[in-house]
Formats: C-alpha cells, sequence, structure tokens
C-alpha cells in the first residue's frame, strides 16, 4: 500500500514538473524572441545613423543640368548643394541670374528646397541617385521634371 501510495505520489509530482518544464521553456522561447526582435532593431537603428549622413554627404558639390522652358528654349542650370545635417543649403545659377536655397531638407534619398529668383517662387522636389538627382520644379501651377547630373573633377 505505502508503494502504491509513492508511486501516485510520484505521477503528480511528475506532472507537476512537466507543466513546470513547458512553462519553462515557453518562458525562453519568448525571452529569446524578445532579444531577436530588439537586436533586429539595434542593428535597424545603427544602419540608419551610417546609412542618412552618408546619403547626405553624396550631395555635396556642383549639378547642372538642363531644363525645357514654357516657350521651348532650353535653359542650362548650375546647382551648388551643401548638406548640414538633414538641412540643404545652395545656390542657383543660370545665364538669366540665380538665388539661394531657402528651406531645404534631406530625408534620406528625398530633397526638397524653394528658391526665390528674379521675384518667381520656385518649389523644388527629388530624389537622389547616385550621380543623378530627379528633380520636379513647381512654379505656379506648372510642373517641370529634369535631371541634375554631379560635376566631377579629375585630380
Amino acid at each position: 500500500m505505502k508503494r502504491a501510495n509513492q508511486m501516485e505520489l510520484s505521477g503528480k509530482y511528475t506532472g507537476i514538473f512537466k507543466e513546470q518544464d513547458e512553462f519553462m521553456k515557453n518562458l525562453f522561447k519568448k525571452i529569446r524572441v524578445s532579444i531577436m526582435k530588439k537586436s533586429v532593431s539595434a542593428v535597424v537603428v545603427m544602419f540608419l545613423f551610417i546609412a542618412i549622413p552618408a546619403v547626405c554627404d553624396e550631395i555635396d558639390g556642383q549639378w547642372t543640368g538642363t531644363i525645357s522652358r514654357a516657350d521651348g528654349s532650353k535653359l542650362e542650370m548650375r546647382y551648388r548643394f551643401k548638406a548640414k545635417g538633414s538641412t540643404l543649403i545652395g545656390l542657383l545659377e543660370t545665364k538669366l541670374g540665380g538665388g539661394a536655397i531657402s528651406e531645404g531638407k534631406i530625408d534620406g534619398i528625398s530633397i526638397e528646397f524653394k528658391i526665390v529668383a528674379d521675384g518667381l517662387y520656385i518649389i523644388n522636389n527629388g530624389t537622389l541617385s547616385g550621380d543623378e538627382i530627379y528633380l520636379t520644379e513647381t512654379l505656379g501651377t506648372q510642373k517641370t521634371k529634369f535631371v541634375l547630373k554631379r560635376v566631377r573633377y579629375d585630380k
């Protein structure tokens, strides 16, 4: 009889230990998943701190492009860009005049800036892609798309 009671008790304890074992396995699994998610998040954040300043630095320098005007003529444009963090500064020069860049912003590969030249308020939005910037210039209701190319100087 004593032996039967011992077996009955050991069976109950074995069941309890199995439940505790399953509980601990699930707990450790959740902890591992949580740690993995945090690790991935940390890697993404580190990439952004490294990659975004690198993209911002890529825009520094001179860029040229030709825009088609409403009358069908072409106008060569020269931009000088400089990134300061997420702020874009610079100048636009054309044979008709130019102006300083204001309200310039960089967000990853996207840029946005405004220019007031000869009394005209020009809004520019674009995307940086290597040695090219794809811009859309908005003057009033007219939108014009054009491409700027980086000016390379051989050393």
